[in-house]
Order: C-alpha cells, then structure tokens, then sequence
C-alpha cells in the first residue's frame, strides 16, 4: 500500500506488554527506570479514543498495526495551510504526560520519506507549541530537535543530535524514547523477522478471545 505510516504496538510507560516475550524489542530504558502504565495499544480492537487523526489524513486498524494515508486529494487542495495539507499520515495521541518513555515500531511506504515524532504543549494559543521533535528520514537520516517556544520572543528550533542513519521502506524498526526534565535519549532498533509472529499474531486478534 502506497503513502502509508503503518504503526505496531505504542507504548507509554510500558514494555510490550502484549506481545509475546520472544517478539520483545532488545530495548531498555538508560536515562530514566519504567513507571506505572499512562497508555497502551496493542491495535487488536476499534481505535481507541485517544488517537486523533489530523489534517483530514485517514487511519484504520488491521492486523494489529495501525495504517495511516493521506488526505484524499479533494481534502488536499482545500487545505488553506499548504505545510499541513495532509499529504503525510499525521495523528495526534491525546495523553497527557511530562516525563516519559514511548516504544513504538514503525514502517513506511515507497512514497512516505520519513517517520516523525513530535512532543507538544499545546498549540500556540494554548500552551508554547511543539517541545521536540524526532525526525527519521530516508533521504536526509535521523535528527533531534528542540522546537522553539512560540512564549519566548527569538526563540527557535535547534537541531540536539543528527546522524546519517536513514530508515528504509517496507523494514519495520524499533523506537524507544525518554524524556525526562530536559534531557532525551532515543534508540533505534532494526526488528528482525520472527517466524514466531504468525502464531503471535493470530492470539492477538479479537477473534481469539471468544
């Protein structure tokens, strides 16, 4: 499927619970220790209430991923702010937090270039606009970023961390990242075919609990 983010399992405060310990990422938190549960999503059931999609771009749930696409081309060309016209998958998690860690698999399609992460107090109305951002990118490679705090006249967007590695389409990869006070770290893990996942899989479905 072209022009698609797919997402596996988001986690906040939490390890794949759900997932069967062999499929586990090999990902440990270094900068903070595992709290209670804020929210989890194992994507076997409705979209939860949470999960927000954003600039008319459309998500569904299958097979336990979460598959986002691009506004319809109408929706596109009717967009007034054309940075935000809905060409890129785009969805918002409603779940308030400061400190945190957030594990998540991603994979992107042929035509989608990169898989982006952004922390947010609020719009800059409500709150100071974008905090920081992760941005993983086919062409240009991976970069951390502060974004600029919209309160603060001459603040702006600064660039903490970049490295040339890129992420490939149609290759599932793992994210593990920590927030805690002002600091932030991320790894990245290539997840590898487990001939298990079938078998996994298949227990996850709603179809399995009846």
């Amino acid at each position: 499927m072209k022009d698609t983010l797919t997402l596996l399992t988001a986690v906040l405060l939490a390890p794949l619970a759900k997932l069967n310990a062999n499929d586990a990422p090999k990902l440990e938190p270094i900068l903070s220790k595992r709290g209670e549960v804020i929210f989890s999503d194992s994507f076997d059931g409705p979209m939860k209430l949470e999960w927000q999609p954003l600039v008319k771009t459309r998500f569904a749930i299958a097979e336990g991923t979460l598959n986002g696409q691009s506004a319809t081309a109408e929706d596109q060309a009717k967009a007034r702010d054309k940075k935000h016209d809905g060409k890129s998958p785009s969805i918002q998690l409603n779940v308030p937090t400061t400190d945190c860690i957030v594990q998540y698999a991603f994979k992107i399609s042929d035509k989608i270039t990169a898989q982006h992460l952004v922390f947010n107090d609020g719009t800059s109305i409500t709150g100071t606009g974008h905090i920081s951002s992760l941005q993983l990118h086919s062409r240009t490679g991976a970069a951390l970023s502060k974004k600029k705090n919209t309160k603060k006249q001459g603040d702006a967007d600064e660039v903490l961390a970049s490295d040339e590695w890129k992420p490939k389409p149609g290759q599932w990869y793992r994210v593990l990242q920590e927030m805690r006070g002002e600091e932030v770290v991320v790894q990245i893990w290539k997840a590898e075919p487990n001939p298990q996942w079938e078998t996994t899989r298949v227990k996850l479905m709603p179809s399995s609990k009846k």
